[in-house]
């Protein structure tokens, strides 16, 4: 699945894009992936957007696992927009002009 969160929020996978009508659900996946596989305090991330972002994005392969450490939504960072452009700054901010 691709996070695009430069430009409006949405959620595409291979049947297209993720229907995320509730505002509190789309911020909240918005925070966990600009967090991409990295924990989140649990106490930031509300328990009733979390579970139905649970069971929205399991059927398409996507796990938001909750553990001693936090929320993890367990996607490869380069599959959301942001991080792939902070990676390509890095990238290019190592590059000899």
């Amino acid at each position: 699945m691709d996070f695009r969160i430069l430009g409006p929020f949405e959620v595409v996978g291979s049947d297209g894009r993720l229907d995320l009508v509730d505002a509190e659900q789309r911020s909240v996946l918005a925070y966990l992936a600009l967090q991409a596989a990295r924990p989140v305090r649990p106490e930031d991330v509300p328990e009733a957007p979390a579970a139905a972002l649970r069971a929205l994005l399991r059927p398409h392969g996507v796990d938001l696992d909750l553990d001693r450490n936090g929320y993890v939504l367990d996607v490869d960072p380069t599959d959301v927009d942001a991080c792939q452009f902070e990676l390509q700054l890095t990238a290019a901010d190592e590059e000899d002009d």
